[in-house]
């Protein structure tokens, strides 16, 4: 995953986003919705985001729907928000910025008692990868393919993000996409070897294949196979728009270094302070 640049916001984000009557009857249209268990892993620094398919009226607490189980850990802890890197989105949607280790552990949503989301999530400080570059319509090197392990009943293959925005408009920039490299059974109902985990039966969508929590029996199997993630990096060469607010912010070699909506306030760190803040810091230094 990549490295998201810290950024600010001239008003702070509130712990639970305020839901309103309108956003209920939309997400009434549909209904609740049950999903598969997914596995995520980050590398430090990035953002969470977890979905959840529940309706909450306005009136309705919120603030408990999510909680976590920590690693070794076999109870429930409640999820903290706090409105600065941890809140609750308006469709309760859980994002927490600057991840960190420390915020690994499984991730559920409830409805009542029931279970409507599940994610492992493994928070990681360095993801093994390599790079592959795109240069014109061939691959320097290309991705790496699916490694099926018959014998096994088990199958290592890339999940790719789709691609970053471009670093540049106007002239030609650099984008780039992830791909991590997962584990998952060939055939759900047969067995996996050398033990039939049952992570494995309850992830289908796979798993992260260099898990800090991976079973060990799979250990010898997984350190054979080339288990990096991989990032690709392409050219890319869009128009700018004239009234684009969002700003994408690159260093000196043209990589994206922080991407902020300045309609919204939010501003990097990476960009000069606005007008209103700079004049209210030498306000307040002329007073000082």
């Amino acid at each position: 995953m990549f490295h998201i640049s810290a950024s600010y916001r001239v008003a702070g984000h509130q712990p639970v986003a305020k839901r309103t009557e309108e956003s209920y009857r939309e997400c009434r249209k549909t209904g609740p919705m049950e999903k598969d268990p997914e596995a995520v892993l980050l590398t430090e620094g990035n953002r969470l985001f977890l979905t959840c398919k529940i309706c909450l009226k306005p009136s309705e607490n919120s603030r408990g729907i999510w909680k976590r189980v920590p690693p070794d850990v076999a109870t429930f802890a409640p999820v903290e928000l706090d409105g600065r890197r941890a809140r609750l989105l308006i469709d309760l949607s859980l994002e927490i910025v600057n991840i960190r280790e420390k915020d690994s552990g499984v991730y559920f949503c409830f409805m009542g008692t029931k279970v409507m989301a599940k994610y492992a999530v493994d928070v990681v400080q360095e993801e093994p990868h390599r790079y592959i570059i795109v240069s014109g319509r061939k691959l320097k090197r290309g991705p790496s393919k699916a490694v099926p392990m018959k014998d096994l009943n088990l199958v290592l293959r890339w999940n790719w993000s789709e691609w970053s925005e471009c670093s540049r408009c106007g002239s030609v920039g650099k984008r780039r996409r992830v791909g991590i490299c997962t584990v998952k059974k060939m055939n759900l109902v047969s067995p996996a070897k050398p033990v039939d985990t049952q992570i494995l039966k309850e992830y289908r969508n796979g798993l992260p294949a260099d898990r800090v929590s991976y079973p060990r029996p799979f250990e010898s199997c997984r350190k054979s196979k080339s288990t990096k993630s991989e990032f690709m990096i392409g050219f890319c060469k869009f128009p700018c728009r004239p009234d684009a607010s969002i700003a994408v912010i690159t260093d000196k070699t043209g990589a994206v270094v922080d991407t902020v909506d300045n309609s919204q306030g939010v501003y990097s760190m990476h960009q000069p302070l606005p007008k209103l803040l700079r004049w209210q810091n030498e306000r307040r230094c002329t007073k000082n």
